[in-house]
């Protein structure tokens, strides 16, 4: 491109008729010009190339950093030595699994909310994105065929670590209920990173954590 370029101003400038002083100085600074041309060219590439390496560099240590505090939570849980049982399994896969239809306990994890039915106790609506501002953070969940006395129990954790954790006994028989704990700025911060809550039916764990993130608004 710029032995093209240079050869073309030679052609030019033997056309004028300069003298061959003139010649040289105007092929300097037209070769100049050239340099200066692709250097800011190449400079506004490397920049917006940065710029597309940066923007990925974040996405993928705010994903890392997500993985890790949810690695962090499974190990934990691993490290308890829990172990669910058919009972207490809390997927639902469509249709009414046959053992509530049989009569035996189960569980349904129904996601993180910021707010629940005061009618029922169900969550409002599921979301896993929260705000350091949200007022009250839901763990909701139902719960099939159990008795009374039952405990239940939850711990919250913030990057893989617990930071708040409480329990109570069912206080009487249900077929069908919606249950949920909630966490708020007054028990432990909204720091912003990945979150999660494990809940627990007489100590053993309702399947895996469900996984949420607080973000600055």
């Amino acid at each position: 491109m710029l032995l093209t370029a240079l050869l073309l101003a030679a052609v030019l400038i033997t056309a004028c008729g300069m003298t061959p002083v003139e010649d040289i100085e105007a092929t300097l600074f037209a070769e100049a010009d050239l340099i200066r041309a692709e250097a800011t060219a190449i400079r506004a590439t490397a920049e917006a190339a940065a710029d597309r390496l940066r923007g990925t560099m974040t996405a993928a240590e705010a994903y890392l950093t997500h993985r890790r505090g949810v690695n962090a939570a499974l190990l934990s849980t691993a490290r308890a030595g829990f172990a669910p049982t058919a009972q207490v399994i809390a997927n639902v896969f469509g249709g009414t699994p046959e053992a509530i239809t049989e009569g035996r306990r189960w569980f349904v994890k129904t996601g993180t909310a910021s707010q629940v039915r005061q009618a029922d106790g169900c969550s409002a609506g599921p979301q896993d994105r929260f705000t350091p501002d949200t007022p009250t953070i839901y763990a909701t969940f139902q719960a099939f065929n159990i008795a009374a006395g039952t405990p239940l129990s939850v711990n919250w954790l913030h990057e893989g670590q617990s930071v708040h954790q409480e329990g109570f006994d069912l206080g009487g028989n249900h077929s069908e209920i919606c249950l949920w704990f909630s966490l708020d700025p007054s028990v432990t911060p909204f720091t912003p990173g990945a979150w999660s809550v494990q809940l627990y039916a007489e100590g053993f764990p309702l399947e895996g954590p469900m996984l949420f993130t607080i973000r600055d608004a």
